[in-house]
């Protein structure tokens, strides 16, 4: 590993380990504060309370469910307000309700105001303290719910990446087996031919010993005023052995350009294998933030409460 790939790697897991750092198991604290606002009744005392890791339209959504299943409620939707008349909402009181609830989006959380009105009277502290506890704790049991609705589907979220990062590593190692069963076929082409070559050497020198003799055969015979049919029969002899010496010298060239070949695409799967066991190593370090990740999640999900 060269040191720009090694700085890339460290940069990288820097990056994803302070990620996965930073989202910590501690939740954001769930208050239930007292407030005045106006609202199409007035000014009227409320409550207030942050929504976390959510979106307006989907608060306004589970809140809206939350009416529904818990009285029977129909909502309307008027001046940004959401509205629930009549209702009997026994988690809170006996007697008839009307639930005006604002959200109000912002960046991180939706921030939630909701009044209730019995008899004309905003229900407060000072005023009906019972049917005010137990509007704080609907409130606020809403906002947990919510928040760990949120906190659940990330981690569904979360646990899809997981699955797919690993279903990544799974290829990154395929490819890494491929690559080494393609280098050491490659290099048993090259054994096998050096083999050959090996071979060929032999035959080769056998070859250049038979011409040797054959020439000096020849010339022995020339010497001897041999007729001219016998000597054109031992040069016709070698002729062939130096035929079959170029052969053999050509199949050597030939096995010596393909272990050249293979020795490129070598130096090629070699290379592949550098650049997949990087991105094996980067991978790793994603699936190992990725854990971290989830730990968090979950921890935070078991924490709020």
């Amino acid at each position: 590993m060269n040191t720009k790939t090694y700085l890339l790697l460290l940069a990288l897991f820097s990056t994803i380990l302070t990620f996965a750092q930073n989202n910590t198991s501690v939740p954001e604290p769930i208050q239930v504060e007292d407030i005045v606002k106006t609202i199409s009744r007035g000014n009227q005392p409320g409550l207030k309370v942050l929504l976390y890791q959510t979106e307006k339209k989907d608060a306004e959504s589970q809140w809206d469910a939350l009416l529904r299943k818990k009285a029977k409620a129909k909502t309307e939707n008027a001046q940004n307000e959401i509205i629930a008349r009549g209702i009997t909402l026994k988690e809170v009181s006996n007697r008839p309700l009307n639930i005006y609830a604002v959200f109000n989006p912002y960046a991180d959380y939706v921030e939630m105001y909701v009044f209730f009105e019995t008899d004309s009277v905003f229900l407060t502290k000072t005023v009906n303290e019972t049917e005010y506890l137990s509007a704080r704790k609907f409130v606020r049991d809403f906002a947990v719910q919510t928040y760990r609705e949120a906190v659940s589907d990330q981690i569904k979220t979360e646990e899809k990446n997981l699955s797919s990062l690993e279903k990544e590593l799974k290829k990154l190692q395929k490819e890494n087996d491929c690559l080494h069963e393609q280098i050491n076929k490659e290099k048993r082409n090259v054994d096998n031919n050096n083999e050959k070559i090996s071979m060929l050497k032999l035959d080769q020198q056998r070859v250049r010993q038979l011409i040797q003799t054959q020439k000096t055969e020849l010339d022995q015979l020339r010497d001897a005023s041999t007729s001219e049919e016998v000597i054109k029969a031992e040069e016709k002899k070698l002729k062939a052995l130096e035929k079959e010496l170029t052969r053999l010298e050509k199949d050597e060239d030939q096995l010596r350009r393909n272990n050249a070949k293979n020795e490129t695409v070598i130096r090629h799967y070699e290379r592949d294998l550098a650049d997949n066991a990087s991105a094996t190593e980067r991978k790793r370090q994603e699936i190992n933030a990725q854990k971290m990740l989830l730990t968090n999640l979950r921890n935070m999900l078991k924490a709020i409460q």
